[in-house]
């Protein structure tokens, strides 16, 4: 992002007066520094797809529909206030896959 477009979004969130958060939860993680190293290298070759899942184990059951606060707003695409970005201290299994040639 250049400093111009930087300014320009600055303006339009002062102007829409909601919050604006960008977050980088997982990019200190050292598999996510390793699996970045090994593409960058090179040593997995051509990477054709990648697939990545982050299960909330704790959404199995439907707590939205309980009125459960946070179980709304992340199960809700139309809920307001939705953040782009997700995290929780839940036990989750977070998986990478991806496709490589023959």
């Amino acid at each position: 992002m250049t400093l111009k477009e930087a300014k320009a979004l600055r303006a339009v969130v002062r102007k829409s007066g909601k919050i604006f958060a960008l977050t980088h939860n997982y990019t200190g993680y050292p598999m996510v520094k390793e699996a970045r190293e090994l593409v960058r290298s090179g040593k997995l070759g051509k990477i054709l797809k990648i697939v990545a899942e982050y299960p909330q184990g704790w959404l199995l059951d439907r707590l939205e529909t309980t009125g459960h606060k946070q179980a709304v707003w992340r199960a809700d695409p139309n809920a307001p206030a939705q953040p782009a970005a997700w995290a929780t201290s839940a036990p989750t299994r977070k998986t990478l896959h991806a496709t490589l040639p023959a």
